[in-house]
């Protein structure tokens, strides 16, 4: 009897403390920032990127290279990245992914891998350099994962940088009264009044509204005592 009282005891103790574990390692990768870069014969749009972002000596640069086509230039451009994030945070925290670019499906599916397998979060892709094919792979790799990115493509001038959540692009199934809604609530406009204008019930235009609230396509807030709806910079994607 007293055998399985001690069994039961250290099943528990085991069970809790793993569970207990396990949340600590969650929370604390959680802080790291998990920071992608294609890198082609140029280390300025990831060095640039990294200056806007605060890297952090924790965070962890992944840098893509496409799989054997190593060129010196390419090799010159790692070790000046390398050479940045020594003189920056007293350590280079970086790792060398080599994607087989030719093999659509094989490499969509070693990035997926990779950025699943990694604790790091939040994830954030720098996609300004390297072969276009590496650019689009690294992307629907992302998708693919169904984690939220914050993506980012500087033009190459450096006179602009576009910057995107993949949420934002997700597609989403809507019909003409969603899609009408979301064209007379690009400036902001009440309820009462989007009502009225659809010619339709406010509880009915309301349930439209919550649904694509909840898709992230409307926004609702308040201004003083008025409830206003807005569309989202994803909503007016569809419009």
């Amino acid at each position: 009897m007293f055998f399985w009282i001690i069994t039961c005891v250290l099943i528990y103790v085991l069970f809790h403390y793993s569970k207990t574990y396990k949340l600590l390692f969650h929370i604390y990768y959680m802080r790291k920032m998990l920071a992608l870069f294609t890198l082609g014969f140029d280390e300025k749009f990831a060095i640039r990127a990294l200056l806007r972002r605060g890297l952090r000596s924790e965070d962890l640069v992944t840098v893509l290279i496409p799989e054997k086509r190593r060129d010196p230039r390419t090799d010159k451009a790692i070790s000046l990245l390398d050479m940045f994030l020594k003189t920056a945070l007293g350590e280079a925290n970086m790792h060398i992914l080599e994607i087989p670019i030719e093999d659509f499906s094989s490499a969509i599916s070693k990035i997926r891998s990779y950025i699943i397998s990694r604790p790091e979060r939040p994830i954030y892709a720098n996609l300004s350099g390297s072969m276009r094919v590496l650019v689009i792979e690294t992307l629907i790799a992302i998708i693919s994962t169904g984690l939220d990115a914050e993506i980012e493509v500087e033009a190459e001038d450096g006179s602009s940088i576009v910057s995107f959540r993949t949420w934002e692009i997700l597609p989403e199934r809507l019909d003409n009264i969603d899609l009408e809604i979301l064209k007379r609530s690009l400036e902001a406009i009440s309820l009462p009044e989007l009502s009225k204008q659809m010619n339709m019930p406010k509880s009915t235009v309301w349930r439209r509204v919550v649904s694509l609230s909840k898709k992230g396509l409307i926004e609702i807030y308040r201004e003083g005592r008025t409830m206003k709806l807005k569309t989202s910079r994803k909503g007016s994607f569809y419009i």
